[in-house]
């Protein structure tokens, strides 16, 4: 029998498995990929986009690929902190959308930031897509809810927290002097965006750092 299109192909094993669990877990299903609403753990609860993107690698037209996972976190109310420029959240969301995002094989006992799974002639629909489901169950979702803690992105114990949402995070906590390190440590990594570092330090009612010597 002829084998699909890769994308094609991947969108069947993603039905026979993780379409059902994401469903019992209250996600939405979007293209290759889910999403749900869900709110910040914090003093003062702000609404957070989970997702989860279901990545195929590989000619579109062929049938053979690689597929992987990743996970991120959305947090429309603080746009107007973060990125007061953008107006609108994107329309879907997606895990590279996040302001924390993390690739499954950095999350799970891989360890390598690069895992996916091929698919070919070889591969065994019925178990890839449990390997999928299982991943997402047992290393995706606990990602996505460790994410909703700013408490947990404030210590850094969320791993790939955008450095704003850091210190956004740390200024909610009220840990305003460590706050304003970060937004130090942020300046001297990007010295040439001083104004918008300035700005957004600004909005965090933080003392606006020195302008970088040139």
């Amino acid at each position: 029998m002829a084998q699909l299109p890769i994308h094609e192909r991947v969108e069947e094993i993603v039905k026979l498995d993780l379409a059902a669990r994401m469903k019992k877990a209250n996600f939405r299903k979007r293209k290759l990929g889910f999403w749900r609403e869900a709110a910040t753990k914090s003093a003062s609860a702000a609404k957070a986009i989970q997702a989860i993107d279901i990545q195929v690698g590989g000619n579109p037209n062929g049938t053979e690929g690689i597929v992987t996972l990743k996970f991120g976190v959305f947090f429309p109310d603080l746009m107007a902190i973060l990125t007061p420029w953008q107006k609108k959240a994107p329309s879907p969301v997606t895990a590279n959308d996040g302001h924390v995002k993390m690739s499954v094989g950095a999350l799970g006992p891989w360890q390598n930031a690069e895992h996916s799974w091929p698919v070919n002639a070889e591969t065994k629909d019925a178990e890839l897509a449990k390997e999928l489901a299982d991943a997402v169950e047992a290393h995706g979702v606990p990602y996505l809810e460790a994410a909703l803690d700013l408490g947990k992105i404030a210590t850094g114990e969320v791993r790939g927290a955008d450095p704003y949402v850091v210190a956004l995070s740390l200024q909610r906590m009220g840990k305003k002097d460590a706050a304003k390190a970060k937004v130090d440590e942020i300046l001297a990594a990007n010295p040439t965006r001083y104004m918008e570092v300035a700005s957004f330090a600004g909005r965090l009612k933080l003392p606006v750092p020195p302008r970088p010597a040139k």
